[in-house]
């Protein structure tokens, strides 16, 4: 029997996969999948954001996006998918104030924030 890390590991892994081939409904489907204990963990409620982002949901993606980082406020990867949709929408200064929680919780994103094509317009 799959453990809980596993299946959750499978569907990203699959759902990955498919936004790599922007089939974003198929993305979302298979999160959907998931038993309902683990559609609620920040692994997956991210993976939604990169989907809702993909498909032109940007409303929804930020919406989304920013619950997130009242609900895992801790979290750079969290800080940093806000400030990638918020640059997508506009809000320059948003997504300044997210990049810079983001890299004060872990200076290690530095060189991420810097690599990401999104962000490029911030600066």
């Amino acid at each position: 029997m799959n453990s809980d890390a596993d299946t959750l590991l499978a569907a990203l892994r699959e759902s990955e996969g498919y936004c790599e081939l922007q089939m974003w409904e198929a993305a979302w489907n298979v999160l959907e999948d998931l038993p309902s204990h683990l559609k609620v963990t920040g692994e997956v409620l991210e993976r939604r954001v990169s989907i809702l982002v993909g498909a032109g949901e940007m409303p929804k993606a930020l919406m989304l996006a920013e619950s997130l980082s009242t609900a895992i406020p801790d979290s750079p990867a969290v800080w940093f998918r806000l400030a990638c949709v918020q640059a997508a929408v506009g809000d320059i200064p948003g997504a300044k104030t997210a990049v810079e929680r983001c890299i004060e919780l872990d200076p290690v994103w530095r060189i991420r924030v810097l690599d990401e094509p999104g962000l490029e317009g911030i600066w």
